[in-house]
């Protein structure tokens, strides 16, 4: 501990806020330059380069799927300036490794303004998209408006600074365009209502199946109600104790499963103490998955969430 505080004491304030909100992750806190493997070899000369930008595990997610979409396209160079939980996301689902030029921070963005399109999702902490844009505003880009409203800050702050909005913003629905639109009229005819593509594995999810499954696991019987706590990175120990005892009423016999955001560095251990407390009956299920858990609840309860 002694040591990850040292090495925030020797940061500029701005980037020790920064390792903090990556959760003290050294690991993710350079920004990197990564080469995404495509399933087809690309051809040296005519190939069309994509470059990735993201920071939040919600804008990784978001993006992960049109990723494995563009790996099957046929003369596609897949490059990613990232960091943060999407760098650690990108690594687990994709063979990655690190571009040859070796260049990192702001020293990659002379290689990324070679590329054809940047693709995006918008992260709370914007600085990755930010500086791609500012430097290389003559790259087209397409972005992925992951909630409703969520790229209102990035369009502010490219505004403000006199550089161009993307060139396509794709959104969930009518609602979604509406929000843009009200606020940026000018993205009149470059916004696409694609819906979220992180979502279409719903279409495909045996449900029912993970559902038996995971209650087998967990030791839960079919006739016992789950409820699922699936917290937002706002998550107060007050909020939780305020509805765990609401919880406490219920005639139903129930189980709780409590699931930080992934940028809560609060121990588990803090938020079980108010479950026991409450006399609620929990358990523990940080060793399996969110599409897991959610799957298998019979109420979930949160603030706002774009999964």
């Amino acid at each position: 501990m002694d040591e990850e505080l040292g090495f925030l004491r020797s940061l500029p304030e701005n980037e020790a806020r920064r390792v903090a909100y990556l959760e003290g992750r050294e690991d993710l806190f350079r920004t990197k330059l990564l080469r995404i493997g495509s399933e087809y070899e690309a051809e040296e000369h005519g190939s069309q380069r994509i470059c990735v930008l993201s920071r939040d595990p919600g804008s990784g997610n978001a993006l992960a799927p049109v990723i494995h979409l563009l790996r099957r396209e046929k003369e596609m160079e897949l490059l990613a300036f990232v960091d943060g939980r999407a760098e650690e996301i990108f690594r687990k689902q994709f063979p990655v490794t690190a571009h040859e030029s070796g260049s990192e921070g702001l020293a990659a963005l002379e290689t990324i303004g070679t590329s054809d399109l940047f693709l995006t999702g918008p992260s709370e902490e914007s600085g990755v998209e930010f500086s791609a844009f500012a430097t290389c505003p003559e790259v087209p880009s397409v972005l992925l408006d992951v909630y409703y409203g969520d790229s209102l800050r990035l369009f502010k702050k490219l505004k403000e600074n006199g550089f161009p909005l993307p060139s396509r913003v794709c959104v969930i629905d009518e609602e979604a365009a509406r929000i843009n639109l009200e606020h940026y009229p000018e993205l009149e005819g470059h916004i696409a209502i694609t819906g979220l593509p992180s979502f279409d594995r719903f279409a495909r999810e045996d449900t029912g199946g993970i559902n038996s499954r995971t209650r087998q696991r967990l030791n839960i019987g079919t006739d016992e109600k789950l409820v699922v706590w699936m917290a937002t990175i706002d998550m107060t120990k007050e909020l939780l104790r305020a509805s765990a005892q609401e919880l406490t009423q219920s005639k139903t016999p129930l189980t709780v499963v409590f699931r930080r955001h992934p940028r809560d560095d609060t121990p588990y251990e803090a938020y079980y103490a108010i479950l026991v407390e409450a006399g609620l009956h929990y358990v523990d299920t940080q060793q399996l998955s969110s599409d897991e858990v959610g799957a298998t609840a019979d109420l979930v309860l949160t603030t706002t969430s774009t999964e």
